[in-house]
């Protein structure tokens, strides 16, 4: 089958490691192996899919570090999903940086660990603008946000909740910096200071959770001036205090 264009296999109990005939089907651009046993490291020979624009893993037993991995060398590649594994991954995504279609970059529930980044890392600018980004859960290390972060202008949803990667106040700039936001979630961190409110409204955003940290003060009573459309508004677990303000029952899901 040489001229396959998708394959599809997600929940067919396969098992073992990720066979190097897949890499014989040079023209797949859609590749779906979700939801096995599969183990092992990525096949080398995954970087011959030139092609490759969507490729998903998430929820096998997959392993290795992707900095030298063949997810590299994916240059057509817009959505890659490897949640759910055992792969290592730096927060900085560095060795993504020159994938340059990429969109959609889950990676919530694997071994996300932190490097030293410079000054000089903010000169560095990825040539991808993701519009998903889940790095969330099992972070290893210390650190602060990734500066790969500053260089983003199209991201409609961010998770980097359990990354505990935050110090301080909530950064700001990430509402200013993508105004066509909809959802962001960073339950179980330890950011402090007053409700984070954008600089100006967003009319798109949808959903906040910012559960389980260490914010504190009152909800602005002009929550929906900030967040005309917003559907769902989890803070449960900070040090919030004073009234509720009267907008918050125009706000389906809330949950303070």
């Amino acid at each position: 089958m040489p001229n396959l264009r998708s394959l599809s296999l997600g929940n067919c109990g396969l098992n073992g490691i990720i066979p190097e005939g897949l890499c014989q089907l040079k023209h797949l651009n859609q590749l779906s192996i979700n939801d096995n046993d599969l183990d092992g490291m990525l096949p080398g020979c995954l970087a011959n899919l030139t092609s490759l624009q969507t490729l998903d893993v998430s929820s096998n037993f997959l392993s290795g570090n992707i900095s030298s991995s063949s997810l590299t060398s994916l240059t057509s590649i817009r959505y890659l999903d490897i949640s759910s594994n055992n792969f290592q991954i730096p927060i900085s995504l560095h060795p993504l940086f020159n994938l340059t279609k990429l969109k959609l970059f889950d990676a919530g529930s694997n071994q996300i660990y932190w490097e030293e980044e410079t000054n000089d890392d903010y000169d560095l600018t990825p040539k991808f603008q993701l519009e998903y980004l889940n790095l969330s859960g099992h972070y290893h290390g210390g650190g602060t946000l990734p500066k790969f972060l500053y260089h983003q202008r199209s991201l409609n949803y961010i998770d980097l909740s359990h990354t505990r990667i935050f110090e301080g106040k909530f950064p700001h700039w990430l509402l200013d910096n993508n105004t066509e936001l909809e959802t962001l979630v960073l339950i179980n961190n330890t950011l402090s200071g007053p409700f984070p409110s954008p600089s100006h409204p967003h009319n798109n955003f949808l959903g906040l959770d910012i559960s389980d940290n260490l914010f504190h003060g009152q909800i602005p009573a002009e929550i929906r001036t900030y967040f005309p459309k917003l559907s769902f508004l989890k803070v449960n677990k900070n040090s919030l205090n004073g009234s509720i303000p009267s907008s918050i029952g125009r706000i389906a899901g809330a949950n303070t």
